[in-house]
């Protein structure tokens, strides 16, 4: 009965290890351009690029955060604000500035190509969640 029960265990085993190994990431790469600033003064162009495949590399105004904001990505972040823009929605007339930002690139091979601005609460409520892709608009 032992060896019975430790033969079937062990093909048990076996059958869960022999699964085919997670499918890797395919690389994150995109490029941001935003115009940011405050209210009093003009607003000012900067950019940005983002590498994510194991490792996160950026530069410009990401350069000193690109673990965090390599995670934004990986949780689908830039994809559901991209969904929720092409959905009906209702948003706030609640003027947040003149901010915005362009993010174009791929995602796990697919192409990104979003617009946030701030000119009212829908566009203000996008810039929050991407904030670690973003930056303060304010900067």
């Amino acid at each position: 009965m032992w060896r019975t029960l430790v033969v079937a265990l062990g093909i048990a085993l076996a059958a869960g290890c022999s699964g085919s190994p997670p499918k890797p990431r395919t690389a994150t790469q995109l490029t941001i351009q935003a115009q940011t600033g405050p209210a009093t003064a003009p607003l000012r162009l900067s950019q940005a690029t983002l590498r994510c495949d194991g490792t996160a590399v950026a530069t410009g105004f990401l350069r000193n955060t690109p673990d965090r904001a390599c995670a934004l990505v990986h949780r689908g972040a830039i994809q559901q604000v991209a969904i929720n823009q092409r959905s009906r929605r209702v948003c706030s007339q609640i003027y947040g500035g003149l901010q915005r930002a362009h993010i174009t690139g791929t995602i796990d091979a697919k192409p990104i190509n979003l617009t946030v601005t701030r000119t009212d609460g829908c566009g203000t409520a996008d810039w929050q969640t991407l904030e670690p892709l973003l930056g303060d608009p304010q900067r």
